[in-house]
């Protein structure tokens, strides 16, 4: 404990050539930092990789950052690093690090304010992230194929901290409030059905696929700059198929890469992380190929439909690209154009015939 308390007052020290410091002694006792960390709305983990609901899973451990300023914060001000990339663990009921890190007083006694920033979670990313005060947390160059089941997230700024204020999750003391969002796009769910019950006519579907997608990319803030690299994603393919009909049948998947299986137990938990980024026009794609078969003959049909097509002109939501913090499900409707007559009766044309005989 003297070594965690000596740390935190040679943080302090560090400001004294700008500002009058006293470093309180031991005997006062200081309040511990710990953490509340809670998850944007997109428990525990049921399985490796993403997070669905809005509690942080005790079994994961998150890094912070945070920044000592006089005064409010800002970002042309001087700011000094204070919690260096500390990994975050839950311990006995409260979050917090290894090593204690406690609230700065300042000469008058109240608390010096700090600014937070954090990001999930701790033992993917910590050698992959950097920090600073204006900008916050940047990670370069992340390939989300490569790590296809790392639930990346962040915090917005918490600026302006002076002391453990939050208790969402039952802890034994409150915390800072450290809300994570998730920064890629989940693909939970494709769902595909017939327009109508089409009698006579079977549908199978035999491929799902997302075709030349960004999977590569830095995030600086809120932001996602992609590189150009692409790659496709085979949610399911299989020759025999699975019927669907009106009723909506949800396709599990079968071809995701071994990375991705992240529920062998239940397939039907599987997900897809994938980058954000925006849709280009003949560029990101969706195709399905299904079969259609009348019982006396049947045929493949692949379609093909641009990703922006769908976000712009589909029946869903209409969000124009892939987005953070979205879990999406996609829902395919085949249908066939059934064949009509139009019968009518070409009017009987008058004919008037004569002859003479004499």
């Amino acid at each position: 404990m003297k070594k965690s308390i000596l740390l935190a007052a040679a943080a302090i020290a560090a400001l004294a050539g700008c500002s009058k410091v006293e470093v309180k002694s031991v005997d006062e006792a200081p309040a511990r930092i710990s953490w509340n960390a809670v998850v944007s709305k997109a428990s525990t983990r049921a399985y490796d990789g993403a997070i669905q609901n809005t509690t942080y899973p005790k079994d994961e451990t998150f890094g912070s950052f945070a920044y000592i300023h006089d005064g409010d914060f800002s970002v042309t001000g001087t700011n000094t690093l204070y919690i260096d990339n500390a990994e975050i663990k839950y311990v006995t009921n409260l979050w917090h690090a290894d090593t204690r890190y406690y609230w700065p007083k300042n000469s008058d006694g109240t608390n010096y304010k700090l600014t937070f920033y954090s990001y999930s979670p701790y033992d993917e990313l910590n050698t992959a992230v950097s920090c600073t005060a204006d900008k916050g947390v940047k990670i370069d160059n992340w390939d989300v194929f490569a790590k296809s089941t790392v639930d990346v997230m962040t915090t917005a700024r918490l600026a302006n901290q002076t002391g453990n204020t939050t208790n969402s999750s039952m802890l034994a003391d409150n915390g800072v409030p450290t809300a994570f969002k998730h920064k890629l796009t989940q693909i939970k769910d494709f769902i595909v059905k017939t327009k109508a019950e089409y009698p006579g006519l079977t549908f199978t579907v035999k491929s799902i696929k997302i075709l030349r997608v960004n999977h590569k990319g830095t995030l600086a803030g809120d932001a996602w700059t992609p590189t150009t690299d692409l790659v496709d994603y085979t949610w399911y393919n299989d020759a025999t198929g699975v019927t669907v009909n009106q009723t909506g049948t949800k396709i599990v998947p079968n071809s995701l890469p071994a990375s991705l299986n992240n529920n062998n137990a239940n397939p039907k938990e599987c997900f897809l992380l994938v980058l954000p980024q925006v849709f280009a026009a003949d560029g990101q794609k969706l195709q399905i190929v299904y079969n259609i078969d009348n019982g006396t003959y049947n045929y493949d049909v692949t379609n093909s439909i641009d990703l922006k097509t769908i976000h712009d002109s589909g029946t869903g939501d209409k969000n124009p690209d892939w987005v953070m913090n979205k879990k999406i499900t996609y829902t395919i409707t085949l249908g066939m154009n059934e064949i009509y007559w139009d019968p009518t009766v070409v009017e009987w044309v008058n004919e008037s015939e004569g002859y003479s005989i004499d």
